[in-house]
């Protein structure tokens, strides 16, 4: 895939596995961690704060934050905005992607982008990854009387 100007400057930024930088918020979108994985077969996870971004490079199968780069984000309490997975099938929401966020106690959810653009929206919680394994669908943990809508089996 090519890379706009724009995304080809954010790769000169973090051009190896486990580079960060920060940047304005403007320069780097969730759309733009899809098209960086698309050149480059890696995940790369974007977190914001109140006036800027972290950008992370990671691997072929995961990223880590560096430990310079957690303690701007803790103490700073960026939200983890997104991370890319290297996939054009469906968006699977690891066991360590819902570890992560739990480090993210300030925040309830993140997202997932794959390779076209599409994105998946995550939590931490458990409950969460067994409806979604179990295909439980219109869980509404808000609800003191959930009700359960399993899909159709057409």
């Amino acid at each position: 895939m090519t890379l706009r100007r724009e995304q080809k400057k954010l790769l000169e930024q973090v051009p190896e596995v486990g580079n960060w930088t920060k940047l304005r918020k403007k320069q780097v979108s969730v759309k733009d961690l899809a098209a960086l994985t698309a050149s480059t077969g890696h995940e790369f996870a974007v977190f914001t704060g109140k006036s800027s971004k972290i950008l992370i490079h990671g691997t072929s199968k995961s990223w880590h934050i560096p430990h310079d780069a957690w303690e701007v984000i803790k103490s700073n309490q960026y939200e983890w905005t997104a991370h890319s997975h290297p996939t054009m099938t469906k968006i699977t929401v690891s066991p360590e992607d819902r570890e992560t966020l739990k480090l993210f106690t300030w925040q309830e959810k993140s997202t997932i982008i794959d390779l076209k653009g599409n994105t998946k929206e995550f939590t931490a919680s458990t409950q969460d990854w067994i409806n979604e394994i179990l295909g439980v669908v219109d869980y509404d943990k808000r609800e003191k009387s959930n009700k359960y809508s399993w899909p159709d089996t057409d």
